[in-house]
């Protein structure tokens, strides 16, 4: 019972400190680095729709849905989960983006969409969509850091 009372302590406080004056994203920011992201412009949207979006990643388990300024924390993952992740991310090797469907006819009116690790601070772009096409790098565990992200980010909409 008293560890339920401190952990609803903790959690209320951690609420306060998102609704202060700074949102998560920059109380998570000045805490934490991004180890992958995902994102989305483009397509055809209704004006009032979002141009860019996307979500992003820390090293510290949060895990934030963006729309242009607007950020969202959508999850705190556990750090079996994030240890998990980084290990994974960590070992994505560079390659090619190589789209498996290259002679299918290409499509409009879709967003555009990257999906990129960080590895020691620099991007590695893992795959990309344009088009009705995604490509994905042909680097050792491009495709597994690939559907990590795209998981991530389908966890994005079940919040918007």
């Amino acid at each position: 019972m008293k560890s339920i009372f401190l952990s609803m302590i903790a959690l209320a406080a951690s609420l306060s400190a998102f609704a202060a004056n700074e949102g998560p994203h920059a109380i998570i920011a000045k805490q934490a680095v991004v180890i992958a992201e995902t994102l989305s412009s483009g397509g055809f949207r209704p004006q009032s729709a979002p141009a860019k979006w996307g979500v992003r990643v820390y090293d510290t388990g949060h895990v934030v849905r963006y729309e242009d300024d607007k950020i969202t924390l959508i999850a705190t993952l556990s750090t079996e989960v994030i240890d998990g992740l980084k290990q994974r991310f960590a070992s994505v090797q560079a390659g090619a983006l190589v789209d498996p469907d290259k002679d299918q006819p290409m499509c409009t009116d879709t967003p555009s969409k990257s999906y990129v690790v960080y590895q020691n601070g620099e991007a590695l772009k893992v795959a990309s969509s344009f088009g009705c096409h995604t490509s994905v790098s042909s680097g050792s565990g491009g495709y597994a850091a690939y559907g990590a992200l795209e998981a991530l980010e389908n966890l994005a909409y079940i919040y918007r």
